[in-house]
């Protein structure tokens, strides 16, 4: 487990620059979350939105764990619970990364969960066609080892087929695979390799934009 503080700085690392390309390229961006855990990536794309002022977007988060969902939404109700605490403390190590203040990046979470701009979403169907596609994906699903369907080659093209945006989409993840890699370069992304966090040897980040 990495601390609170290493998990940020990761979390910061692979998939802060998705987030912001997605926002540079489109008006109205769409981001897809594979993977709630406990927020991270959702948190530092709300505040990417709020410090660019964005008022049409839409955040659709995917998790199969029941608890870290419904802990999520009794800490956007503001009610109390076991991990109201480390939510907190995300929450105030963000703000103070982005230079916001903790309530307000709270009250653009909490309006964009009301609103329906964010949506928290079980587990993703394994056939499905979503009305919106997306302009970035962040795919921290577990690992190989636990998830195994998630990271196969087939399971893999299908996902970016359905849901990548065919004209501006942008991937990061903190994998780096063979079935990842043919995947992404069957569907268009041009692939990159990156130095991974901490330990990990390699991490991916993939562009597919639609020539002009």
């Amino acid at each position: 487990m990495h601390s609170l503080h290493g998990a940020l700085s990761e979390s910061l690392y692979i998939y802060e620059p998705t987030i912001s390309a997605a926002l540079k390229h489109s008006q109205e961006p769409h981001i897809l979350s594979m993977g709630l855990g406990l927020a991270y990536n959702e948190l530092i794309a709300l505040a990417l939105l709020a410090t660019a002022d964005k008022k049409h977007f839409s955040l659709a988060s995917y998790e199969k764990e029941d608890f870290l969902n419904q802990s999520l939404v009794l800490w956007l109700q503001e009610k109390t619970h076991a991990l109201t605490a480390t939510y907190d403390l995300i929450l105030s190590q963000i703000s103070e990364h982005f230079k916001l203040s903790s309530q307000d990046l709270k009250s653009y979470a909490q309006e964009s969960w009301l609103n329906g701009l964010w949506i928290l979403n079980g587990e993703l169907p394994h056939h499905s066609s979503p009305q919106k596609k997306f302009h970035a994906l962040l795919y921290d699903a577990f690992s190989g080892k636990s998830d195994k369907d998630l990271w196969e080659e087939g399971r893999l093209n299908m996902f970016f087929h359905n849901y990548a945006d065919p004209d501006s989409c942008f991937l990061s993840t903190y994998a780096a695979t063979g079935n990842l890699t043919r995947a992404l370069k069957t569907q268009g992304f041009h692939v990159e390799k990156k130095k991974g966090f901490g330990v990990k040897r390699e991490s991916t980040w993939a562009s597919r934009q639609k020539k002009t």
